[in-house]
């Protein structure tokens, strides 16, 4: 049986030294935040979390084994716009150590890129936000931090036969790393690399631009509202084929969707995109002017910087096919709107974008970009364009661009894609159906990861997805959430709802494991702000260890077990127990199927 070392981010000791922290991080992938699809292999954060005066250690991995590296530096921007460098701090092979000490202040660090010099001396630089990077931490006053008291001690765990994790042995941090060093292998440190978080279905919104009551550009017998449909019916047939995507057609034939001829039409596609859980609006339009070639309009940096870095890295991925065409590609562009005063304003003052279509989706919480794919009153381009073979190249152009930006493979759902999910055992079922719900996913294509812990952030996430990704607004009521993070919405909407109140310290542990007993409160509470009739009460007495429930979970728990949403552990409610994912797939099949979504 192997172990898998968990290290306390306070409890390592100097003695172990920096290169510790890379040695474990190169054997077990531990908490790696993302991988780039070529130079980069991981990117390690050692806190999700970090007071003003905190360090915070960042260790990056590169792919070739036998990379040399003469020196590094790493890129920053704070979520106010202020960027900074930090040094390398130790080098080991193909690994680097950044410590990054002395916070600006407080909210959303975005790691986004590194320099490093090559064997030869050249230097080179990879901007995370081009290859599909995402690596942030959040930064609080020092008192909302709660360290808890302790020694080098670390929690080791190791996956017994049932697939079940189990508190192991090893009882200090060199313990712990020896005992493991001896016996990791490839497979086990695959499978820990894919523990990063769940991969989610993405939702794509695909908006033809114009329609025949709103009529666009038109030349050389060209126009643009039929163009973008056409371009669009291709693009959701090609992106259709690709699994973990689901494509949403905003508009579906020449007629105008609303029969509106007003500005309403254009607000709400990227209303209705937004309705329909949308990640990301994809505007689709032709250019006319003067000019020729292929441009992308991404969100500004401003109000919601992480929608704009995520713009412009699909706006780069999509000219990238573009220009593969023989298009010229003219670059991903902001334009900054022209107004003065609050209507060119975002609602935290900053500078708005000019097009409504980039300025909307940004305020509804989604990325919004407009693709203008060529010039119809250009020669070349429009003897491109009467070939309807090369529009169909433009479709499945954008769509490339789209699938390369999201990491998603051709392909449909196998029947048993998960490994840890075999023929046969207790939460098969649940898995299957949570994943067919789009409630809950692997955290890889091949691992569900159903034996691992769920993490507070990520059960509001799911609770938000059935719920359909309604709309809110971010505001600064926990001071471990920040804005533009995968869970912010979620907890926001939550929060709003009563659904999640946070603790007493003003915390909302994102990163904290759930309990069993966290979990059936979230779902009551969920329940009784659908309408739904909660009032059953089951008999908690049989279960020996009921008096260990919380008061605050009572209500919740005696209806879970009404409802059998809850059926007990080896003949106990365990209630201050973890709650695993197979848990939690279990528990969201059984409520679905008896309340619906």
């Amino acid at each position: 049986m192997r172990s898998v070392v968990i290290i306390g981010r306070k409890s390592i000791e100097r003695m172990l030294g920096l290169l510790c922290i890379i040695a474990a991080t190169l054997i077990f992938g531990m908490s790696v935040k993302a991988a780039g699809p070529e130079e980069i292999a991981y990117v390690y954060l050692d806190e999700d979390v970090v007071g003003t005066s905190g360090v915070q250690n960042i260790v990056v991995g590169f792919q070739k084994e036998e990379m040399v590296i003469g020196g590094a530096r790493l890129f920053y921007q704070t979520e106010f716009g202020t960027e900074g460098i930090v040094e390398a701090a130790q080098i080991l092979n193909n690994t680097v150590l950044f410590q990054k000490e002395g916070m600006e202040a407080i909210g959303t660090y975005q790691i986004t890129g590194i320099a490093y010099l090559d064997g030869s001396g050249a230097e080179q630089t990879i901007l995370f936000t081009e290859k599909g990077i995402t690596a942030s931490f959040q930064v609080v006053q020092d008192e909302a931090l709660f360290v808890p008291e302790s020694g080098a001690q670390v929690e080791t765990y190791s996956m017994n036969e049932g697939k079940q994790m189990v508190q192991a042995g090893a009882e200090t941090a060199e313990a712990a790393i020896s005992e493991t060093l001896d016996e990791a292998g490839v497979t086990e440190a695959a499978v820990l690399s894919a523990r990063s978080g769940e991969r989610r279905e993405v939702v794509v919104a695909i908006g033809a631009g114009h329609d025949a009551n709103h009529p666009g550009a038109s030349a050389n017998g060209l126009r643009e509202e039929v163009l973008t449909l056409k371009v669009a019916r291709y693009c959701q047939q090609e992106l259709s084929q690709y699994r973990g995507v689901r494509v949403v057609m905003i508009r579906e034939s020449e007629s105008c969707p609303y029969n509106s001829t007003s500005s309403y039409c254009l607000n709400q596609r990227v209303k209705d995109a937004k309705n329909a859980g949308a990640d990301l609006y994809v505007d689709l339009h032709f250019n006319s002017g003067g000019g020729t070639g292929a441009e992308i309009y991404y969100p500004n940096k401003n109000y919601r910087p992480d929608l704009s870095e995520e713009g412009l890295s699909v706006s780069n991925k999509i000219l990238e096919q573009l220009s593969a065409l023989g298009l010229t590609n003219r670059g991903a562009k902001i334009k900054d709107s022209t107004l003065a005063g609050p209507s060119g304003q975002y609602p935290d003052g900053s500078k708005a974008d000019y097009f409504t279509t980039n300025v909307l989706a940004k305020e509804l919480g989604l990325t919004g970009i407009i693709v203008e794919h060529a010039f119809l009153d250009h020669g070349y381009d429009a003897a491109k364009l009467q070939d309807e073979n090369f529009l169909r190249q433009l479709g499945t152009a954008d769509a490339t661009g789209i699938a390369q930006k999201y990491g998603l493979v051709k392909g449909t759902w196998q029947e048993n894609q998960y490994t840890d999910v075999p023929d046969g055992v207790w939460y098969k079922e649940a898995v299957e159906y949570v994943r067919d719900q789009g409630i809950m996913f692997g955290m890889n294509d091949e691992y569900f990861g159903a034996a691992e812990p769920l993490r507070r952030a990520h059960f509001v996430t799911m609770i938000y997805r059935m719920a359909g990704k309604p709309q809110t607004i971010y505001t600064d009521r926990f001071l471990d959430v920040g804005n533009g993070l995968f869970y912010t919405e979620p907890v926001m909407w939550a929060a709003e709802n009563g659904i999640v109140t946070g603790y007493d310290n003003g915390m909302f542990g994102p990163s904290d494991h759930i309990t069993r007993e966290q979990l059936a409160t979230m779902l009551y509470r969920y329940a009784k702000v659908k309408g739904k009739d909660v009032s059953k009460r089951g008999d908690l007495s049989k279960f020996p260890d009921s008096s260990y429930i919380s008061e605050f979970a009572q209500e919740a728990v005696s209806w879970a077990v009404a409802e059998k949403i809850i059926t007990g552990d080896q003949g106990e409610i365990n209630p201050q127990g973890q709650a695993n994912r197979a848990h939690a797939a279990t528990m969201m099949m059984r409520y679905t199927q008896i309340y619906g979504k």
